[in-house]
């Protein structure tokens, strides 16, 4: 018996898991390039001064901004951490790495508990707002209708890649890829 015939033949990537996997590296490519952008205009760039001095608008709420914007670069450093978290595991799941289809499906279920949350925030808010103004009701359904449907749309992305990443198929061929 030959030994190439003992090695089992590599699997066979499927299309979805390639789809999913470029979708979140060309993301965590975004967000560390964004986050890393920031993080240098806030160390460098003067924007720490913007919100300490003594023109800052007075009808925003400038004691809660300026907590947040205090603790800005822990955010945006985290966010460049993240980020290239996202791009290490999708370049696994690339690769058939068994870890990388559970972290990538747990990235998925987070993503869709924010596009919940975040609808559910910006319809409160969007109410909020526009009840009182004087725009016209076409305006306020606008508003909401784009909310809405960019959420319906993201949230029936991120159910396809968890429906994906779940399926018999990309079920088999991690178990059989390479660990």
């Amino acid at each position: 018996m030959s030994s190439a015939a003992a090695i089992p033949p590599p699997a066979e990537r499927p299309a979805a898991v390639t789809v999913i996997g470029w979708v979140w590296i060309v993301y965590g490519i975004l967000k560390l390039i964004g986050g890393a952008w920031a993080l240098a205009a806030w160390r460098f760039g003067g924007l720490r001064d913007v919100f300490a001095g003594p023109g800052f608008p007075t009808a925003l709420p400038t004691r809660i901004l300026q907590d947040a914007f205090g603790h800005l670069a822990l955010g945006l450093a985290a966010q460049v951490v993240f980020a290239g978290s996202v791009v290490i595991a999708a370049a696994a799941l690339l690769r058939l790495r068994s870890w990388a289809r559970s972290a990538i499906e747990v990235l998925c279920w987070f993503s869709v508990c924010y596009v919940v949350t975040f609808t559910l925030g910006w319809i409160w808010l969007w109410r909020r707002v526009s009840v009182g103004a004087s725009r016209p009701a076409s305006f306020r359904f606008i508003g909401l209708t784009v909310a809405i449907g960019a959420a319906i749309v993201l949230g029936l992305a991120f159910v396809s890649m968890i429906r994906a990443l779940r399926s018999d198929d990309v079920r088999r061929v991690f178990r059989g890829g390479s660990a």
